[in-house]
């Protein structure tokens, strides 16, 4: 970890942070900078920064770097891309939190009989004229994972086959993991956010052992998703949303 001088010091460089790209305009970039708390390391500090699209070294005319803000969770880093759960074009945020065991040894039994933990999941979409996420959660969603997955840690934290993808071709990222070995539960984002109660849940009688694809198939801007369950093949289709009159 840093020392608490280099984390002071670091406060005064915040282009030294990891970031990655809330909105990108002919004008103007603008980066989410993020990194755990160091006070709470269940929470994440965010910090915008806007650049001239041609800027890139600190200082650069023009930029500015919003004050850190805290958001309880750790971030869900997808690989290729930051979700936009409303459909407004700018990158919103996903965080993840295992709530702390309930005292009673009646709680901490039954979870380590069951082998299984809860995982809540918040999100806080990017609000551009406030140049900040939302302050409250849009959503929280709470599941139970295997407790195992607690322990071998990934960007996406302890979710395992996370898809952030727009299912149904709203022009909304929608949202997909493994609740189970073998159980692939998507929730769906309508209005400003996800919907906190599952939209599918799929039982398969194998394993699941990984998403091996997420892809339009259809050519409708949906996305098909493929799972291999040992030397099966699952896909799921999602029906397209309906223009409306």
């Amino acid at each position: 970890g840093l020392s608490r001088q280099q984390w002071e010091a670091d406060e005064y460089r915040p282009e030294s942070w990891p970031w990655f790209s809330i909105a990108h305009t002919t004008t103007e970039e603008v980066r989410a900078l993020y990194r755990q708390s160091e006070s709470d390391p269940d929470a994440t500090i965010l910090r915008v920064r806007t650049l001239p699209s041609h800027g890139e070294s600190g200082g650069a005319s023009g930029e500015v770097v919003g004050p850190p803000r805290h958001y309880p969770g750790s971030l869900v880093l997808h690989a290729e891309a930051f979700p936009d759960f409303n459909g407004d074009g700018f990158s919103d945020i996903m965080l993840w939190k295992a709530p702390r065991p309930a005292l009673s040894a009646d709680g901490l039994s039954r979870a380590l009989t069951s082998n299984r933990w809860p995982l809540n999941i918040t999100t806080h979409v990017y609000l551009p004229d406030k140049k900040r996420f939302s302050p409250r959660p849009q959503t929280l969603i709470s599941i139970e994972i295997p407790v195992a997955w607690f322990m071998a840690p990934t960007p996406q934290g302890p979710l395992q086959g996370l898809v952030l993808r727009d299912f149904n071709g709203d022009g909304k990222t929608d949202f997909g993991c493994l609740t189970a070995d073998d159980t692939f539960t998507a929730w769906k984002s309508e209005g400003e956010g996800l919907v906190a109660a599952p939209a599918i849940e799929e039982h398969f009688p194998a394993r699941v052992d990984e998403v091996m694809f997420e892809t339009d198939l259809d050519g409708q801007g949906t996305t098909s998703i493929a799972l291999r369950c040992g030397n099966q093949l699952a896909i799921l289709r999602p029906s397209p949303v309906l223009p409306s009159d």
